[in-house]
């Protein structure tokens, strides 16, 4: 029962936040460092194929969906 606890303290408390001050760091980082590098290059790939334009714009509805859903479960009362 020890290590099940372990695990638990783990993966769901100290885990999110290393890998939120990992995300943090790199954010300062490439902001003040190397902000050149922060570009959409790949829009100009999605922009000239009407079939990419309709699968991404898809995509990201779906995310936006699946993103609303989560939040509608956890505010739903038990």
């Amino acid at each position: 029962m020890i290590t099940a606890e372990y695990l638990n303290n783990f993966f769901l408390g100290y885990l999110p936040y290393v890998a939120l001050t990992v995300l943090a760091t790199g954010l300062i980082y490439r902001t003040i460092r190397r902000n050149n590098t922060i570009q959409a290059s790949s829009s100009q790939f999605i922009s000239n194929d009407k079939s990419l334009r309709w699968g991404s714009t898809l995509f990201h509805y779906a995310i936006l969906l699946v993103l609303l859903g989560h939040i509608l479960g956890l505010l739903t009362p038990e």
